[in-house]
């Protein structure tokens, strides 16, 4: 793999801050990315990137020079005090594995650690994916203990005062707990050093704290990149003061997943899927499939629909009596979110939600249903033509929706399931998040409001109660 230098004599002014070489090796991309990020910082922020990150304190104006995948020259390295050739090591944990973080070649031992490594940082890997990785770890940390381990830093930072090198920083980077018979290698092979090995370590978390402070376009962009693959997770949304709108907002979104990853770790479940808006977690109820939350429009909201499916629907409004009503708790609002789906697939069918936006009250759409919940089958277009109208006449929909509905699927011969689903939205605003955050107990409030919904449906709480 070729090395760059990014000295500024030598610099490729359309080098991409995310530009991977040759082929989407992550890590290697993040220490790049890193790099970047530094020579963007002013004068100042630099010194303090060496004082707060490196443990490095000049007491001359430095300049430097800086490398990607390749080592400076060995008399560059070499006139550099040894005290002062260090080697920074960055993960996600700001440690290496290994049995209490020391050198053992006990295989027994050595594996379990790399496995453990494994696990925290790839927790949705299987069994498979885990041991060919720590087959792979292992068969390179053998290598560097019987002396045939090549020693590549992941870049260097040289400081020089007045052209002479000063201080020499190499960088390795792991997305698990970093290997320390790699680390020992490239102290001894790279930074020269037998005795008196100086190792840093360091988390990605206190390199976007110290961004999220010393801010530049590509300091922001840096910490939203760590941010999106998850290397970097806010612990309290007050974290978010004084950061800018948009990036806060990807942070606020990216939220609402560690909230449900708590709520899961309590009861064995985890996040299923997360898209940019938000996250799902699989319920066991049968009634609401999954629990969502969102971050939209400044605020989070909980989102559970009920009944998705024709059988739930119609074993749930068959269930219920003739004084039926449905009393939310406050900041809550009702959603009608009645749909067809395809016969077979369970697929929903597009353009069929043609009660969202109607007129009609939670109670009529309710009483609607525990009606003529027997309505709810597999039907062709002339019987569901015959319901659309009953729901006109109930004020579920208006006359123009069942317009919509013959000029989509009037000539079709298709049979379709009909749902009569509903949601109920918990929202919170984004300061009476944080303010519960702050107090820790936002997660907390998120499962008790959803289980007051719960109870206010109707519906047995079997997400937290199996």
């Amino acid at each position: 793999m070729p090395g760059v230098d990014l000295s500024r004599n030598n610099q490729d002014e359309y080098l991409n801050l995310f530009m991977f070489y040759g082929k989407p090796h992550l890590e290697n991309n993040i220490t790049k990315a890193l790099i970047n990020t530094f020579d963007s910082l002013n004068e100042q922020s630099k010194l303090d990137f060496l004082r707060d990150i490196c443990k490095v304190i000049p007491t001359f104006k430095p300049s430097f020079r800086l490398f990607l995948q390749t080592k400076p020259g060995e008399s560059d390295i070499l006139a550099v005090p040894e005290d002062n050739r260090i080697l920074m090591a960055i993960s996600p944990s700001g440690k290496s594995w290994g049995y209490d973080g020391i050198d053992t070649n006990d295989e027994n031992c050595m594996k379990k650690s790399i496995t453990k490594a494994i696990k925290e940082a790839h927790p949705d890997w299987d069994d498979d994916e885990i041991a060919k990785s720590v087959d792979d770890e292992y068969r390179v940390t053998q290598e560097i203990i019987h002396g045939r381990g090549e020693s590549i830093p992941d870049a260097w930072i040289l400081v020089y005062d007045m052209g002479k090198p000063q201080y020499c920083i190499a960088w390795e980077n792991k997305l698990m707990d970093l290997n320390p018979f790699q680390l020992n290698n490239h102290c001894q092979k790279s930074l020269f050093l037998h005795e008196n090995k100086i190792i840093h370590y360091s988390k990605y978390a206190n390199l976007c704290d110290f961004f999220n402070v010393h801010k530049t376009y590509i300091a922001e962009e840096f910490v939203r990149y760590l941010f999106i693959l998850n290397y970097y997770k806010i612990s309290r949304l007050s974290q978010l003061d004084g950061v800018k709108t948009e990036l806060a907002t990807t942070y606020a979104q990216q939220y609402s997943k560690t909230v449900l990853d708590t709520i899961g770790s309590y009861y064995g479940e985890r996040v299923s899927y997360h898209r940019g808006w938000g996250s799902f977690i699989r319920s066991r109820n049968p009634y609401n499939k999954e629990i969502g939350l969102f971050f939209e429009d400044g605020k989070y909201i909980a989102k559970l629909y009920f009944c998705p499916t024709q059988r739930s629907g119609r074993d749930y409004f068959a269930s219920r009596t003739d004084n039926y009503m449905l009393s939310l708790p406050d900041s809550c609002r009702f959603i009608k979110s009645f749909h067809l789906q395809h016969v077979g697939i369970g697929k929903n069918v597009r353009g069929s939600y043609y009660v969202w936006d109607s007129g009609c009250s939670a109670d009529n759409y309710l009483k609607f249903w525990r009606d003529n919940y027997q309505l709810l089958k597999q039907s062709d277009i002339p019987t569901l033509t015959k319901l659309m109208k009953e729901m006109v006449t109930a004020g579920l929909i208006a006359p123009k929706e069942l317009e919509a509905f013959h000029s989509s699927f009037g000539n079709s011969q298709k049979k379709m399931n009909v749902c009569a689903e509903f949601g109920v939205w918990i929202e919170w605003s984004f300061n009476q998040a944080k303010k519960l955050d702050n107090e820790g107990s936002f997660v907390t409030d998120v499962m008790n409001r959803i289980k007051d919904v719960y109870t206010a449906v109707g519906v047995q709480d079997s997400f937290f109660n199996p």
